[in-house]
């Protein structure tokens, strides 16, 4: 009997560690510790035949439609051509393998800046809490008492990640965002 179970636990086993594998592959790490301590995701895009003020008015589009939060919570310069926003996003709940994960808030702050010929995005200021039971929110990259620590950490580089490829398929032109807000 405990040959058989032993036979069982390492077919169950095996497949979970190959997926766990695979997937660590395919999730790029973007948030990096800057030198206080807190995570951050940066980047410069070069942007060729696009005037600067094409690339502010684009993101300035994206910005409204991705986060949809209210006016008072972005700030558009037109003179210094940036833009600063507070959002918070959801993620759903996930299953990976055969576990499930709650899903939760990200809360972060995000600047665009713009030159001729490239803009710059800079994430800061990253907290995310998990809907689980305790509702503790967990601040990223510190110790947390959850399970699923590797989840949601690859959940949120991820999104960010996502953020970061939608803004620039916008302002190039790529996919436009749509106004369906009226």
């Amino acid at each position: 009997m405990k040959k058989i179970l032993l036979a069982l636990s390492l077919v169950l086993v095996a497949p979970m560690t190959n997926a766990k594998e695979k997937d660590k592959s395919e999730v790029s790490e973007v948030l990096v510790k800057d030198v206080t301590g807190k995570y951050v995701y940066e980047g410069v895009v070069n942007v060729e035949n696009i005037s600067k003020d094409e690339m502010f008015k684009r993101a300035k589009n994206w910005v409204q439609e991705t986060f949809k939060t209210g006016d008072n919570n972005i700030r558009f310069d037109d003179k210094e051509y940036s833009i600063i926003n507070s959002p918070t996003v959801i993620f759903q709940n996930g299953k990976k393998g055969i576990l499930d994960y709650y899903g939760g808030l990200i809360s972060f702050k995000l600047v665009i800046q713009f030159k001729d010929g490239k803009y710059k995005f800079h994430f800061d200021n990253v907290v995310w809490a998990i809907n689980n039971i305790s509702r503790v929110p967990i601040v990223y990259g510190d110790p947390c008492l959850c399970t699923g620590k590797q989840y949601y950490k690859d959940k949120i580089n991820s999104i960010f990640a996502e953020m970061a490829s939608d803004l620039e398929n916008n302002i190039k032109g790529v996919k436009q965002t749509t106004n369906d807000n009226w």
